[in-house]
């Protein structure tokens, strides 16, 4: 009976606490709403951009919940928030509320906040100074910061949507600093026959993040950073003091690995977040990464932040074995604009050597006009050990003028004004400028990339398009390209030879950039002219014909192959009214030329010629065509030609006297000399 009535008592007493908590939490309710517009005024005044909170409430002992906390841009409109955050508890102190009589944090945890990736990109770049020095005037104490699951929208791509999800926990302890926590994307499909389905939810595996360091009087000393991902490995340590930074560390990545997509059992994936966060840190067993191909070690930089500039005083690391020094300034805020130059004495990814096999130099300066970069730099590629197989050529360089980028319906498109590419082999050097360069290829996670693109070639067009694969770091292109009109005297920088060609060319082309260069394809151009041919050139002044000088053709055509190994032009053909050419031409190492040709002369041309005149009444018979054949060597700027055993030439030699045929046995001019003084 005692017992009874003591369980009636306490049970009573419980009642009474429960009912006196209940009164509590409503009468603060109510003051807090009383006061909700004054309070949210008040933070409005501290805080650099609008805010706004549709309640608070109370929960007792320690408890504040904020729902829906908005922050929005200036001028914004409801519904248009730059970050949303519908759950924020606040943790209070109760002891300090009660003997201190003041509210005291202990931590802030942010459930299930969301954002638009680009939104929220642009709100930090435009606003990071303002949001440094929020943080600078908080009082110092100690403290925990939580973000869970917490939602970044990534741009649509089709019937995909991806969302990244982000959890992060930040922890201030007197003058120690800590932060952990993984981000994972979470793909959304939608099934393009069936709208109204919902879409089937993906997920890949997470990258997890982990921060140590401590407060200094001018900064943070980082003692260690590391990231954790399937595909990538990273430690880095440092300091910042004011407003620069340096810091060192390595990387190791996986360059080769797809994305994953799986349907992850909600269990397990609570399972390995708990772990991780009981754990808060590596272990040394996690450094390694199977299948790494990119190595970047003894990362060395200083940055310098005057905000919105961000100065690279100095990067320098090596990528796998090879050297990389990197310069260059960034403006972060709107316009946005940068400009870096690339150093490195690069040396083989894969096969590492002892000696460097090139010098690597990238320059670039890029700014932002309309959600478009403008781009303008150069790359420079020079080979310092003998030609090999997979790099055949001694130097590159690639200048572009004016490049634009935009993203239109999910492709990727640009414009670049000029670009020349100058290609150096160990047997001849070949230019290429383009004007007014279009491409377009869709942004997709799949190789190979298919890349469309046209251009201004040379007073003509050029069209095609390209297909490009990365294969162990190196990007192996194929292309078929389609050539109409262009000016033919133009193309020198490809063969030296079309400078004395003029016309309009159409072609049709392939490059294949491993495993090793080519470009061939054909030609055709119609009604051109030959305009101090280097071959003819000589005929006209051998066989005294100046007409030869300048020869109108109806049509020309030949196939041609371009390599390391040199030009070379095959199946030549040229038709013109009172001559026909057949034959190939291939100029090699060190300007070094091959060649034969069979030409048909007419009657009526060579008979022209002074010298061939006497010749032709010595034959006592009118021919329609005469055939001559020759061979061409020797150097480009130097050729030797030999005029080869013809029909034409035996009937010369059955007609002349004999010492005059042990003349045609030295060289053609020395014959018709000799000729013009026997007649």
């Amino acid at each position: 009976m005692l017992m009874a009535k003591l369980w009636n008592r306490c049970l009573i007493k419980v009642k009474l606490l429960c009912l006196a908590v209940i009164i509590l939490a409503l009468v603060c309710n109510i003051l807090i709403g009383l006061s909700a517009n004054r309070l949210i005024e008040s933070a409005n005044k501290k805080f650099f951009k609008p805010i706004s909170v549709q309640w608070i409430y109370y929960l007792p002992p320690n408890f504040i919940f904020l729902r829906n906390l908005s922050i929005y841009e200036n001028n914004s409109s409801p519904g248009e928030e730059i970050i949303a955050f519908p759950t924020v508890r606040i943790n209070l102190s109760l002891w300090r509320l009660i003997t201190e009589k003041r509210f005291y944090v202990l931590s802030i945890n942010c459930l299930h906040p969301a954002a638009q990736h680009y939104d929220f990109m642009r709100f930090i770049a435009r606003n990071l100074e303002q949001i440094l020095e929020f943080f600078r005037t908080l009082p110092l104490q100690d403290i925990q910061l939580s973000i869970s699951n917490a939602t970044l929208a990534l741009p649509k791509n089709n019937n995909r949507q991806d969302k990244l999800e982000i959890n992060l926990i930040l922890k201030l302890a007197g003058e120690s600093v800590s932060a952990y926590g993984f981000s994972k994307k979470k793909v959304y499909l939608q099934d393009p026959t069936d709208p109204i389905k919902p879409p089937s939810v993906m997920k890949t595996s997470p990258l997890r993040y982990a921060f140590t360091g401590s407060l200094t009087p001018y900064g943070v000393a980082v003692k260690k950073m590391e990231l954790n991902g399937e595909g990538i490995r990273s430690e880095l340590w440092g300091e910042t003091n004011n407003a620069v930074s340096e810091i060192k560390g390595f990387i190791f990545a996986n360059t080769t690995l797809k994305e994953k997509l799986y349907e992850g059992s909600g269990l397990a994936e609570k399972l390995k977040s708990l772990y991780f966060n009981l754990k808060h840190r590596f272990t040394p067993e996690t450094l390694g990464l199977p299948g790494a191909n990119l190595f970047i070690f003894n990362l060395d930089a200083r940055l310098n932040f005057k905000y919105p500039d961000i100065e690279v005083e100095r990067l320098n690391f090596s990528v796998n074995a090879n050297p990389v020094e990197i310069k260059g300034k960034a403006h972060i805020t709107e316009p946005f604009s940068f400009n870096f130059n690339l150093h490195s004495k690069f040396r083989n990814l894969e096969n590492i050597k002892k000696s460097a096999l090139k010098d690597v130099s990238l320059a670039v300066n890029a700014n932002s006009q309309d959600k478009r970069l403008i781009a303008g730099g150069s790359l420079n590629i020079a080979c310092l050990e003998d030609k090999n197989k997979d790099l055949p050529w001694e130097k590159i360089e690639l200048v572009f003028r004016d490049l634009e980028l935009t993203f239109a319906e999910h492709l990727l498109k640009t414009h670049t004004n000029w670009l020349s590419l100058f290609c150096k082999t160990d047997t001849n050097n070949y230019r290429i400028i383009l004007d007014n360069l279009d491409t377009e290829n869709k942004i997709s996670e799949n190789w190979p990339k298919i890349v469309n693109f046209s251009s201004q070639f040379y007073n003509g067009s050029l069209d095609g398009q390209a297909s490009i694969l990365l294969k162990k770091l190196t990007p192996v292109i194929k292309a078929e390209l389609d050539v109409k009109n262009a000016e033919a005297n133009k193309l020198e920088g490809i063969l030296i030879h079309f400078s004395k060609i003029h016309g309009g060319i159409s072609s049709r082309m392939h490059f294949l950039n491993s495993p090793r260069m080519v470009l061939e394809g054909d030609m055709h151009i119609e009604n051109g002219y030959l305009n101090d041919f280097e071959f003819f050139k000589w005929l006209a002044e051998v066989f005294v014909l100046p007409s030869l000088r300048r020869v109108n053709f109806k049509q020309a055509s030949s196939d041609f192959l371009v390599s390391e190994n040199g030009a070379e032009l095959r199946n030549m053909r040229l038709e013109s009214e009172d001559l026909k050419l057949e034959g190939y031409f291939k100029l090699g190492a060190e300007d070094l030329t091959s060649s034969k040709m069979s030409l048909l002369f007419s009657y009526g041309l060579l008979n022209e010629s002074p010298k061939f005149a006497p010749l032709l009444k010595v034959l006592q018979k009118e021919l329609d065509l005469i055939a001559f054949d020759f061979q061409l060597a020797g150097n480009l700027h130097r050729m030797n030609f030999k005029w080869l055993q013809s029909d034409f030439k035996d009937r010369v030699q059955k007609a002349i006297p004999n010492f005059i045929e042990r003349k045609i046995e030295r060289n053609i001019e020395e014959f018709i000399a000799g000729l013009g003084q026997g007649s």
